[in-house]
């Protein structure tokens, strides 16, 4: 039994790692994934980080002043139920601008799964009390784990991206006579890029930027992906969120 619910309580842990995950990616993503971003985004949200549904988990270190005076199994079992109850309390909710899972996204997730598998395992060979405690308070710094996982990715990402980059200037190098109009602005880029778009297509191949595409990295995928010989103008919507990103 004791097993068993052990067992229980690593997967509820493991539930409740990867639900938090997700919401926290998202904002990872909606910051551009920029380590400065993020952490400036937990420093004046901080509300969502520090709230009851986030910090329940503390009862499994609280359930420790039991030990002793209950059987193990039962504090694996609540600890499992509080996991539970985490998870299902932060279940992310419907966004305006939703999470896109790009095969950056899949590689957080899985420098995130590593993470916990190894809290996991951690917890998993201590003492009752260490491990509950553990999985505990680890499951309460979740952004936390999301912000190493990037930091860790940093390296790889950066390669991977400037991989992209030299690729999209070479397409663009073997079409010299293509026009490329860039669009710019505190607000209404995207509806000049498609007045734009409109008014050009009467007469061109034109090519746009998809919906609010306008970090470097959507401009880079666009080229890469939809840029055709065919094309006579390409109109790039880029967005300006610290010096040298336009550039």
């Amino acid at each position: 039994m004791e097993l068993a619910m052990k067992w229980a309580m690593l997967v509820a842990a493991a539930l409740n790692f990867g639900v938090q995950a997700a919401y926290f990616t998202h904002m990872l993503q909606l910051n551009s994934y920029r380590p400065e971003r993020y952490k400036k985004w937990c420093t004046e949200n901080d509300k969502r980080l520090v709230n009851v549904p986030r910090l329940l988990p503390f009862l499994c270190v609280i359930l420790l002043w039991l030990n002793g005076r209950v059987e193990t199994w039962i504090l694996y079992a609540a600890a499992a139920g509080v996991l539970l109850l985490t998870a299902l309390l932060n279940l992310p909710k419907k966004a305006k601008k939703p999470l896109v899972v790009t095969a950056r996204v899949w590689r957080l997730f899985a420098t995130q799964a590593v993470l916990c598998a190894v809290l996991l395992c951690v917890g998993f060979f201590l003492s009752a009390q260490r491990g509950i405690a553990l999985l505990g308070l680890g499951s309460m710094v979740i952004w936390l784990w999301t912000g190493v996982a990037n930091r860790i990715n940093v390296p790889i990402e950066k390669k991977i991206a400037d991989g992209y980059v030299a690729d999209a200037r070479r397409i663009l190098a073997e079409m010299p006579d293509l026009t490329v109009i860039g669009v710019t602005g505190s607000y209404g880029k995207t509806s000049v890029k498609n007045f734009l778009a409109a008014m050009l297509s009467a007469k061109y191949n034109v090519l746009m930027t998809p919906g609010s595409y306008n970090t470097t990295m959507g401009v880079v995928r666009t080229v890469r992906e939809m840029l055709r010989p065919s094309h006579r103008i390409f109109i790039a919507e880029m967005g300006a969120k610290q010096p040298g990103d336009i550039r």
